[in-house]
């Protein structure tokens, strides 16, 4: 992955751990730290030109004022956020940076339960900041839900890197 990418997944998930938010990273730059690297791309195929985070946080009012403050660290303006009481279970956010976007999610499609996934969730250690990324299971089920092409092509290729991996440790 690119530095730059790494560095933004780092501060935003320092943030997020620092105000102790239940997330887990999900789409493309789960597939990324699953080992497939892509380019984020539209609904319609084109290529982003910046750096696309989606992450699934445990939906309920604690977690969602802890993901507010991580944000506002961050640098999003949060405060009409705060003023509302938004509701935590289908609250979609959405903030964008120069060089990227963000989006968190309180559900992911295929996946019914945020705590039976976060138990199953993958830990990676990047620069000294704990990330908590989906696992690959949950992943793949996420993907097949939607359907997309680019979703069907991360599972082929996520399957493919497995078992390729699979191989060589048999060996």
């Amino acid at each position: 992955m690119k530095n730059i990418l790494i560095e933004t997944i780092t501060n935003v998930c320092d943030a997020l751990n620092k105000y102790d938010v239940k997330y887990l990273i999900i789409g493309g730059t789960a597939v990324a730290l699953h080992g497939h690297y892509r380019i984020s791309t539209a609904s319609d195929g084109s290529p982003l030109n910046k750096y696309d985070l989606d992450f699934w946080y445990r939906p309920g009012y604690e977690n969602s004022l802890n993901l507010l403050k991580a944000l506002e660290e961050l640098g999003y303006n949060v405060k009409e956020l705060k003023s509302k009481s938004p509701d935590p279970k289908k609250t979609f956010y959405s903030f964008e940076f120069d060089i990227y976007k963000a989006d968190f999610l309180p559900s992911v499609p295929g996946l019914d339960d945020f705590m039976t996934s976060y138990n199953r969730k993958e830990r990676y250690k990047i620069k000294e900041v704990d990330v908590y990324v989906i696992s690959f299971d949950d992943l793949i089920i996420s993907k097949q839900t939607k359907s997309r092409s680019k979703d069907i092509e991360d599972i082929h290729n996520l399957k493919s890197k497995k078992q390729s991996n699979d191989n060589t440790l048999s060996m």
